[in-house]
């Protein structure tokens, strides 16, 4: 009677276990683009109408999403590391037919790409979740900053939503309407002193550096703002459009179309308008009825 070759039995129990790992992994990474896909669409929050957004809820919500996937994927990663270090150690592929010995081969190699794959999307989900951690420390300090404005007769908004487009923090009071948009950038490592954040010919330097984007999309946003809101009054409300980049130094300049702040200056942005700017009381009413709407919590983890 032939005695049963354990080791090659350990093996074929092995490969089936690395192909399972395999196949749950790439089914876990589908399953966890579906849930990010998901948690991007709206939902109607279910308690009071009052509950509004704080500051840096969008960044906070991806960087939860994406600690989700890590700790799903990196323990898929896991159990496929250990399945495949067991498989090395009980299974003797050179005891295997030379046909055999070639499928098992090619099974490695699938396997050890789809290990591949799942290594980068770790990686790539440190850094994303890295990134939006800092985004989310920005804008919340910003938001911070803005409380203080509350006491002064004006009324601050944040994560306010119009078209399709979140506006990070928007300030209405009688001196008017300011878009806030919050330009999250690390200072440089070797830099002296405080380096200078400064708008020159319609773009954004940092420390000499162009940022053409954001100025892009702060006034696309001051566009979208002022239109809504002129559509809620019945005549046309000027937008003001702040470029707040906390940590750098900046000086206010009132010749453009965008302010640039920082987090030294930003509680002063109020004094930065023009007298046609200015709002009266039922205006102010109205506006921030709209805005009251427009940054209402409608996304739940």
């Amino acid at each position: 009677m032939e005695l049963i070759d354990w080791r090659f039995v350990a093996g074929v129990i092995a490969m089936g276990l690395l192909g399972g790992a395999a196949f749950w992994m790439l089914a876990r990474l589908a399953t966890a683009t579906g849930v990010a896909l998901a948690a991007r669409l709206p939902h109607k929050s279910p308690f009071a109408a009052d509950l509004l957004a704080d500051a840096g809820d969008r960044d906070r919500r991806h960087h939860w999403i994406a600690g989700r996937e890590l700790a799903a994927l990196s323990g898929a990663l896991l159990t496929a590391l250990i399945v495949e270090c067991a498989s090395v150690l009980l299974f003797d592929a050179s005891r295997l037919p030379e046909w055999k010995a070639w499928a098992w081969v090619l099974v490695w190699i699938a396997n050890v790409a789809v290990l591949g794959l799942a290594v980068f999307g770790v990686v790539r989900l440190v850094r994303m979740r890295r990134h939006r951690r800092f985004e989310w420390a920005a804008r919340a300090a910003v938001g911070s900053i803005l409380k203080r404005l509350n006491f002064s007769g004006n009324r601050v908004f944040h994560e306010v939503v119009i078209e399709g487009t979140t506006i990070d923090h928007v300030v209405i009071g009688k001196r008017g309407v300011f878009a806030i948009n919050v330009v999250a950038r690390s200072l440089p490592k070797q830099a002296e002193g405080r380096p200078v954040a400064e708008l020159k010919n319609g773009k954004l330097l940092l420390a000499g550096q162009p940022e053409a984007l954001p100025v892009g999309d702060a006034a696309r946003n001051m566009t979208l703002l002022s239109a809504a809101a002129s559509r809620v009054v019945g005549h046309r409300v000027p937008v003001r459009s702040v470029l707040a980049v906390p940590g750098w130094h900046s000086v206010a300049n009132d010749a453009g179309n965008h302010l640039v702040l920082n987090d030294k200056n930003l509680v002063m942005l109020t004094s930065w308008n023009k007298p046609d700017a200015f709002l009266m009381d039922e205006d102010c009413i109205a506006i921030q009825a709209f805005l009251h709407e427009a940054s209402r919590v409608r996304w739940m983890n």
